[in-house]
């Protein structure tokens, strides 16, 4: 099966090969609310999403080699943003208060988040926003088991 993909070059010559799709893009996030007594439950879904997302990104920082250090300083970051309580507190009191599945609270939280480094004037800064959107995707997709 042969397939024409078309776009702006930036650099000289011409790619053949396979074209793997890593990810989608877009998640279907449900929204629901949960009954007061399932709140709890919740909480301890998300948190063990949480646990899950950190998880998997050290078990990929162990497998590096020593010379990427740029790779391992990304997947750093990362890690930061999980253990972030601005990230963690919020969707658990938005699943508190709002009574609502922990997907839409972490969507209600990154959107927050992401408006916060839209903001931002510095260039570096605002760049950030993807990271968010990064690390929240991965626990998305752990939520949705994806």
């Amino acid at each position: 099966m042969s397939l024409w993909l078309s776009g702006i070059g930036v650099s000289r010559g011409i790619a053949i090969g396979r074209a793997h799709r890593i990810q989608s893009a877009d998640l279907d996030i449900p929204e629901y609310t949960i009954e007061l007594s399932a709140v709890d439950a919740e909480v301890a879904r998300f948190s063990e999403a949480l646990g899950q997302a950190q998880a998997q990104l050290r078990q990929i920082r162990a497998q590096l080699p020593g010379a990427r250090a740029d790779i391992a300083a990304f997947i750093e970051t990362h890690l930061l943003m999980l253990e972030d309580r601005a990230l963690s507190d919020a969707v658990v009191a938005l699943i508190r208060e709002r009574r609502c599945n922990a997907e839409w609270a972490l969507r209600l939280q990154r959107d927050a988040l992401v408006a916060v480094f839209e903001q931002m004037e510095d260039a570096y800064l605002k760049s950030r926003r993807d990271d968010v959107e990064h690390v929240v995707s991965g626990i998305l997709r752990i939520l949705l088991r994806q």
